[in-house]
């Protein structure tokens, strides 16, 4: 029954991937947005960036996924130019990780509640 989900749905999965869109770079950024008319300002700038295929805003999340070739310094750029404030997005795993790595390091760490303390 599995197999078969799979095999009936096929096409119907396969609608939803853009396949020029697997082999483009995509850049992750945390950009401060307040409303739509932000978002339409955002697409409408990086738009006109070369190498830039499509634009994904998570509005709530204030996340963007641009792909395409364009680099992320130059992304960045140019969305501070225009007067959004942007950061390279970093998921919250990859942060508590990082955290938890230092202070390993360092010889002390008191885990209590998933809150690391020093």
């Amino acid at each position: 029954m599995y197999l078969d989900f799979f095999h009936h749905n096929a096409g119907k999965m396969a609608q939803f991937i853009d396949p020029s869109s697997l082999w483009l770079q995509a850049v992750e950024l945390k950009v401060e947005m307040l409303c739509f008319h932000s978002e339409r300002k955002l697409r409408k700038c990086l738009s006109k960036l070369k190498g830039v295929r499509s634009v994904e805003v998570e509005l709530r999340k204030k996340k963007v996924i641009v792909r395409g070739e364009a680099e992320e310094s130059k992304v960045i750029r140019t969305l501070r130019r225009s007067g959004f404030r942007c950061t390279p997005w970093r998921d919250m795993t990859e942060l508590l990780l990082n955290a938890y790595t230092q202070r390993y390091q360092k010889g002390f760490l008191f885990v209590s509640n998933g809150v690391f303390w020093p």
